[in-house]
């Protein structure tokens, strides 16, 4: 057969030309950095059903001080909740068509390739959905992403029900808020600094308990230039290049008081999102001769007790759902032939306090210098 020097799209047509490539050359790249991240470092949580997550709210009634002759005080109180979580799952179909198993059934090696590159498609469908879904999941069928988990509002005006606990009505459970109010580079009053990295670093303080930091800031590629650019014009390349890892800016990733700052192209645009997925010590943020982790009151007491002290995200599924694979069908009187893959995945948060997420009251200022 010689070879076609005319542009088609006609995938059988491809395949039968002696003279191509050997693969097909993906024309779009896109990677998806937090749900990597979660597969690699979030804590996972097995839910076979419903996962109940019960809360402490906080120290019961405080001791008193006594003098001779006083009362002694009335009985403990305290004050629990319950938190639940459920499994989302997807279905990614996996679609032949029977015509093109009828004309290869006498060549095994192109019955291969055609499945080979349907369950490529397939996975890879699956896989950006579920990285969409860390941000855009809108519950219900679909996962809690992070957009329903904290919301763009001050915690007061907060009204979304996450995990069966309605912030409306329980102020424990709302998350951190900031929202910049000029243009990212805008050099806020009685400062030398853009606004941008002053509401960047409220974000990081409202967001760090004690000496427990947020492990992660992400944001959208234009926010990731932005801060990019404000340490550059804040600082010189004498002060930045103190070590061999940081001769290398501007090709590696960049960290932002202290903090490791990341883009992913499914973050919606105008938000920056400061995250804990892994706990993050650092004892300078109390003036560093602190050696206490979190809380700690709670630490001295709740040495192998009840309390889990881990407030961070983490990711649900069902062990019994990862990657299952429905049998191959026929719909009644047509030619296609379909199989589908199933996944579990969903969102969920110990601690909502700890996370927080900050938007512009114009739009778009965090992408704006």
């Amino acid at each position: 057969m010689g070879v076609r020097q005319t542009y088609t799209e006609n995938f059988d047509l491809i395949r039968t030309i002696e003279d191509r490539s050997k693969k097909l050359v993906a024309q779009e790249l896109m990677k998806s950095h937090l749900y990597r991240r979660f597969i690699s470092s979030a804590q996972v949580v097995n839910c076979y059903d419903v996962k109940e997550v019960p809360l402490w709210l906080g120290p019961p009634t405080m001791g008193k001080w006594m003098a001779r002759g006083d009362v002694l005080p009335d009985a403990q109180s305290s004050s629990a909740a319950q938190s639940f979580w459920t499994n989302r799952y997807i279905a990614t179909p996996l679609g032949f068509d029977v015509m093109d198993l009828w004309e290869n059934e006498g060549n095994p090696q192109a019955l291969f390739d055609l499945i080979d590159f349907k369950t490529m498609e397939s996975a890879v469908s699956q896989k950006r959905a579920l990285s969409s879904a860390i941000f855009n999941g809108l519950g219900g069928s679909q996962p809690d992403g992070l957009g329903l988990i904290l919301e763009t509002a001050a915690p007061a005006a907060q009204t979304q029900t996450v995990g069966g606990v309605n912030k409306a009505t329980k102020a424990w459970w709302r998350n951190q808020y900031v929202q910049l109010t000029s243009n990212f580079g805008t050099v806020a009053a009685g400062t030398n600094l853009p606004a941008g990295i002053l509401a960047l670093l409220q974000l990081i303080d409202a967001c760090t308990i004690g000496t427990l930091v947020p492990s992660d800031i992400v944001t959208t590629k234009a926010t990731f230039a932005n801060i990019r650019r404000a340490m550059l014009e804040m600082s010189t390349p004498y002060h930045m290049i103190t070590d061999r890892q940081d001769a290398q800016y501007g090709v590696r990733s960049f960290m932002f008081d202290g903090h490791w700052v990341s883009w992913d192209p499914n973050c919606p645009a105008d938000e920056v999102y400061c995250l804990h997925i892994e706990e993050k010590f650092e004892s300078e943020r109390t003036g560093g001769q602190d050696s206490v982790k979190l809380d700690g009151d709670l630490e001295e007491v709740a040495t192998d007790n009840i309390l889990d002290l881990n407030g961070g995200l983490f990711m649900i599924t069902n062990p019994n759902v990862r990657q299952r694979a429905l049998a191959p069908r026929t719909p009644y009187r047509q030619l296609q032939q379909t199989q589908w893959m199933v996944d579990s995945f969903n969102l969920g948060v110990f601690r909502m306090s700890d996370h927080g997420v900050s938007d512009s009251s114009g739009g778009a200022m965090w992408e704006t210098w």
